[in-house]
């Protein structure tokens, strides 16, 4: 490991409208006004995006400056003093809000953006109604061809929002400036669809918009803004954790947004979280239980009577201990933590699993040989902090979207960004050196990593002798480890894993993300346990820009792992094999009725195929859609006994079940994959 460069922390202190503000050095007037809650108004700024200085509504005076300044692009100095609303500014933010308004459309009435408009709201505050050299319209033709984006540029007021958010948020670069002068217009490349130009649909344009250019297509003339209910909550679509604006009018969901600076997302969503929450509004939603009869039909029945079949069912299979439980990682912390408990304390089974171990199995079986806590060691936004970033396994543009946006950054800061994956993903194009493994090898990949940071002396042996235990045996090890016979067997050449080893040692912070592409394979606990190895003996662990992190697959994967839904882990990660870890458990959740290890979920559906389980209770889980081996599933599920589904809709799953039953969506707590609470 590099030695950390010396920081020095100072503030800086400046005077804005008579006010006293201290700030860090590098943060912008406009930043500092805002922070003490003084408004200046733009119309180019997003805090997503870099200074850009183009709309020149926030012109700012400074004593002893020439001119007036863009505040959003002006850092602040210590002693400077700023004022933002003199005679001098007032005037000139007048005349550009007259200048825009000269060919601005008045459709403000049918405009969607009426209400939530920046343009209309400083036309409002600056008393500007009409323009002084009268009303000339641009003649733009519409464009109606994107199934999530509808774009007006007769309304565009060309700040340039659209194309900077595409290109430093996203790095696509799907918008840009076409003609000149008052033919000027924001569209693509040779005027092409934007699904012909790398468009991934994320409406991240749309969400930066400050006027009605750009609009959610498929919300249009829903409700205005101001209509609307609000309701703030996380996105359940990956484990990102992403906070979500949801806004409903007459009880239906109009539209999706995310709150520009809050949450781990900072304003941003993908495709799914923006506008995939449709299905909040089938009309195929389940909304009360259905009962099988004797016909074999599902027939709607009460609450009482769907309880009490599920109660007899669920009895009988436990008299003949027989019965298993399948939680999910949709369901939130409490509903796992209650569902395993319901297994453990009163059907008296450990035969509880969920689709979340398919994900977290490698990392669990680290805990308490490598690391403590099989989750991300780090958060989201340490990620910017990191000099080197190794991903292995992950396709994370397309399982982890928002968080690929800290990797996009990284790379166009020019970090150095190492990916271990067969595949030649969006990520591995960015990358700074992509070792595209052959698949199965990433364990032994990262041995001759190992191997030659060590060979080369690049641990760090101040961190391995203050923090580490075994490494004596790990070196050991990776004695029978050559770099050659590795390379060859990986595929790669030996000169990349010797590359990828130094630029991962020599760092001052190197992070290492990893998921389904390493996890999900027979070396995958190996590669995980190779993973925090590496960790460890550079000492990239416990600093901001380290560390070692799992990239869980669905919403609360992390969350139903932590609460117990595992056959062989109670909550908190207490083994069954762990007397003491035991008894603290059933201290605080009352007595096992089995204190042996259960069966996973594909043991589980065999075992009804077999004869063991006669009872299956499946929550917020579709084993017939999502397990391997759908044949043998779906017969499996035909055979059960006794099945009770809950879900929201009646899938594949709950369409054999004797009792299906909706499946609630409470104000409840889950936990990213950075083990954040949401």
């Amino acid at each position: 490991m590099a030695s950390l460069p010396e920081t020095e922390v100072k503030t800086l202190t400046l005077t804005i409208d008579g006010q006293e503000v201290t700030v860090d050095p590098g943060t912008t007037v406009l930043e500092a006004a805002r922070s003490v809650g003084i408004d200046i108004p733009t119309l180019c700024h997003d805090p997503r995006l870099e200074p850009f200085g183009a709309c020149r509504l926030c012109l700012v005076e400074v004593e002893g400056g020439r001119a007036p300044m863009p505040s959003c692009a002006l850092k602040c100095g210590d002693g400077m003093v700023v004022h933002t609303r003199t005679e001098k500014i007032m005037k000139l933010r007048k005349f550009v809000i007259e200048l825009l308004v000269s060919y601005h459309p008045l459709e403000c009435p049918v405009c969607e953006a009426a209400g939530d408009c920046r343009l209309q709201d400083y036309a409002h505050e600056y008393g500007v109604a009409v323009s002084p050299w009268g009303w000339h319209p641009l003649e733009f033709a519409t464009r109606d061809d994107h199934p999530n984006v509808a774009r007006d540029p007769n309304r565009c007021i060309l700040c340039g929002r659209c194309v900077r958010i595409c290109r430093e948020v996203m790095g696509i670069g799907c918008w840009g400036f076409r003609s000149r002068g008052y033919d000027t217009i924001i569209d693509t490349a040779y005027n092409m669809p934007l699904e012909a130009v790398d468009c991934v649909s994320c409406g991240q344009c749309v969400s930066t918009c400050p006027v009605g250019a750009l609009n959610m297509k498929r919300s249009r003339f829903a409700a205005r803004n101001w209509q609307t209910d609000k309701t703030k909550t996380v996105c359940d679509f990956c484990a990102v954790g992403c906070e979500q604006e949801v806004q409903t009018f007459r009880g239906k969901l109009v539209r999706v947004k995310a709150p520009i600076g809050e949450g781990v997302n900072q304003g941003n969503l993908c495709v799914k979280g923006r506008f995939g929450m449709e299905y909040v509004n089938s009309d195929e939603r389940l909304i009360a239980p259905l009962v099988r009869g004797e016909d074999g039909l599902l027939t709607p029945a009460t609450w009482d009577d769907a309880l009490d079949r599920a109660a007899e069912g669920l009895k009988k299979a436990k008299a003949a201990k027989a019965v298993g439980v399948i939680a999910s990682a949709r369901c939130t912390n409490e509903e796992n933590y209650l569902l395993q408990k319901l297994a453990r304390t009163v059907l008296g089974t450990n035969n509880i699993d969920s689709g979340a171990r398919y994900n977290q199995a490698a990392a669990v079986a680290t805990v308490g040989r490598v690391l403590p806590y099989p989750a991300m060691t780090n958060s989201v936004a340490d990620l910017t902090d990191a000099d080197v970033l190794l991903i292995a396994g992950s396709n994370t543009t397309e399982e982890h979207p928002v968080l690929a946006l800290q990797l996009i950054k990284a790379a166009r800061q020019g970090k150095t960004l190492i990916v271990i994956d067969p595949r030649r993903t969006d990520i591995a194009k960015r990358a700074t050196l992509h070792l595209a493994v052959k698949p199965g090898t990433d364990a032994l990949l990262l041995a001759a990593m190992l191997r030659h940071i060590i060979d080369s002396g690049l641990q760090d042996k101040d961190y391995i002798a203050a923090n580490a235990e075994g490494y004596e045996e790990l070196v050991e090890s990776l004695q029978a480890v050559s770099l050659e016979a590795a390379a060859e067997a990986c595929g790669l050449a030996a000169a990349d894993i010797k590359t990828a080893a130094e630029l991962y040692g020599k760092a001052a912070a190197a992070c290492i993300l990893y998921s389904a592409g390493l996890t999900q394979q027979v070396n995958g606990a190996a590669a995980v346990t190779a993973l925090a190895d590496l960790a460890v003996i550079t000492g990239n662990l416990g600093r901001p820009g380290t560390g070692i992190n799992g990239l869980a697959g669905q919403a609360n994967a992390q969350g139903a792992c932590d609460m117990g839904c595992l056959p062989d882990y109670l909550p908190g990660y207490r083994a069954l094999t762990d007397a003491d870890g035991v008894k603290a458990v059933e201290a605080a959740m009352g007595r096992l009725g089995d204190k042996n290890p259960g069966k996973t979920m594909g043991e589980m559906l065999q075992g009804v195929l077999d004869g063991q389980i006669k009872a299956l209770y499946v929550v917020g889980e579709n084993p017939a859609v999502s397990e391997p081996g759908a044949a043998a599933v779906k017969e499996a599920l035909e055979q059960a006994e006794f099945l009770v589904v809950q879900d929201l809709f009646l899938s594949e799953t709950a369409r054999y079940a004797d009792v299906p039953s909706a499946l609630s969506q409470p104000e409840a707590l889950a936990r990213n994959a950075s083990r954040s609470r949401i």
